[in-house]
């Protein structure tokens, strides 16, 4: 960890609501703090051992009391963190609470007590109850918990990926902030606002998916060697698992509140557009990495986006958001555009930091 003084009194952290430690105003968020620092340690060290040039030790985590939903990949003066704001490790819990208490969610794929009390659950963090509140099944609730602990990898692996691709010093480099903010990115740069060398922002943001996603399988093989340890059954489950998760942060940051077919494919990454890369970016590794029937893991895409829908719809997302009709105005082509787009923009930054 690096001076955590220095950083206490820095622009950025002071604008994320100073650090959490300092300024928390809920007595929980010391358990969630434990947490995403858990997943934090646990993948910088795994990095550490298996790809150790990358260089991830020196990347601080920096975990702010801001009540909004932001994370940012930040490096200033050659120190580098990873800031998240308490506000959406909040929500994401608060989803994960949700999800335990929607009786049609898990009752289908993977059938876990959907006999459970609907008293609790909301779209948005302003209760965050313990898990002690959640009144429901054992299993179903550290289901649920784990569903919490992908969310948060998915967010700490992405942020961590904007580091080691290299994407910061392709960025704000007349103000000399190289940072990247997750929720300026999302909602309020113009389309054609472009990074040095003419990436465009939402490409950084597709390569740090794809990035993120390889660095989690990475520390998966490390633990559990695909070669050895898998079966085409237990992928297709961490399959449900990543891609799930991934929907589940994707409705929790989309604050845009458009319906699906009116994001277009030129516009800034829209959070629809990254949910379909990466579900499918997720289908095609564990295939290409486990084997097994190629429909069987179609299916369980399906089954992911449709367990998605169940909950997008139970939280009041209104139709066309993220279920019934998403996608169904958008050319399928436009989606293989995206998808060529993502590719190629991660190739250039291949050679990029190659050369």
């Amino acid at each position: 960890m690096g001076n955590i003084e220095a950083w206490s009194k820095n622009i950025v952290v002071q604008d994320c609501g100073g650090l959490l430690t300092d300024n928390s105003d809920w007595a929980g968020d010391a358990g969630l703090l434990h947490m995403v620092e858990h997943v934090f340690d646990t993948n910088v060290d795994l990095l550490r051992r298996i790809r150790p040039e990358l260089g991830t030790d020196d990347i601080d985590l920096l975990v702010t009391a801001g009540i909004g939903r932001r994370a940012i990949a930040y490096d200033h003066d050659g120190a580098r963190a990873v800031i998240l704001e308490v506000g959406l490790i909040r929500a994401l819990w608060t989803r994960a609470a949700s999800i335990a208490h929607l009786p049609p969610v898990l009752s289908n794929a993977f059938p876990i007590n959907n006999d459970v009390d609907q008293a609790w659950m909301a779209s948005t963090c302003d209760v965050v109850p313990g898990m002690s509140d959640w009144d429901c099944s054992e299993d179903r609730a550290e289901y649920c918990f784990d569903l919490f602990l992908h969310m948060l990898e998915y967010v700490v692996v992405h942020e961590i990926a904007h580091h080691v691709r290299g994407h910061l010093a392709l960025v704000n480099t007349s103000t000399g902030l190289h940072l990247i903010d997750e929720l300026e990115a999302r909602n309020e740069l113009p389309s054609s606002v472009t990074s040095k060398d003419d990436f465009l922002i939402q490409d950084l943001e597709f390569d740090a998916d794809a990035q993120g996603l390889e660095l989690s399988m990475a520390a998966m093989d490390e633990k559990h060697p695909f070669e050895t340890d898998w079966d085409s059954k237990s992928a297709r489950e961490w399959q449900f698992q990543l891609i799930f998760s991934q929907l589940m942060v994707a409705q929790v940051i989309d604050v845009a509140a458009k319906r699906d077919a009116d994001y277009t494919p030129d516009g800034h990454p829209a959070p629809i557009h990254r949910a379909i890369n990466y579900a499918n970016l997720v289908s095609k590794s564990l295939h290409h990495l486990v084997g097994g029937p190629w429909d069987a893991y179609v299916n369980m895409h399906s089954v992911a986006w449709s367990e998605a829908g169940y909950v997008a719809k139970a939280l009041a997302y209104p139709k066309g958001r993220w279920h019934d009709d998403h996608g169904k105005k958008m050319k399928t082509g436009d989606y293989h555009i995206l998808e060529q787009r993502y590719f190629a923009s991660s190739r250039r930054l291949d050679r990029r930091t190659h050369d």
